[in-house]
Parts: C-alpha cells; sequence; structure tokens
C-alpha cells in the first residue's frame, strides 16, 4: 500500500511532514516526523493532492 503524508507549511515555506507507513492489510505500522531543514528543502516542489488551507 503506498504510503500517505502531511506537509506542514508556513508562510510558504515547508517547516514539517508527517508520513504514514502500513501492512498489507492496511494497518498503521509507523508514523514519521520530519523536521530537519536541510532534509525538508526538496519537499513541496511537486503536485500536492487533497490540499488544506
Amino acid at each position: 500500500m503506498a504510503g500517505r503524508g502531511i506537509l506542514l507549511q508556513q508562510d510558504g515555506v515547508t517547516i514539517g511532514a508527517v508520513s504514514f507507513a502500513y501492512d498489507d492489510p492496511g494497518r498503521t505500522t509507523g508514523i514519521y516526523i520530519m523536521r530537519n531543514p536541510d532534509k525538508l528543502a526538496g519537499l513541496g516542489r511537486g503536485e500536492v493532492s487533497g490540499a488544506i488551507a
């Protein structure tokens, strides 16, 4: 199953990301939170589906 996630933005800048991992039956097996600005630099440049304003 594909992962799902949320980008956290403030004033148009990505400040965090939360992603979820699932097993084959679809149960959540992990929740990952990233706040490292160096690793976040490449996020938020692609298409975003289901954006919440």
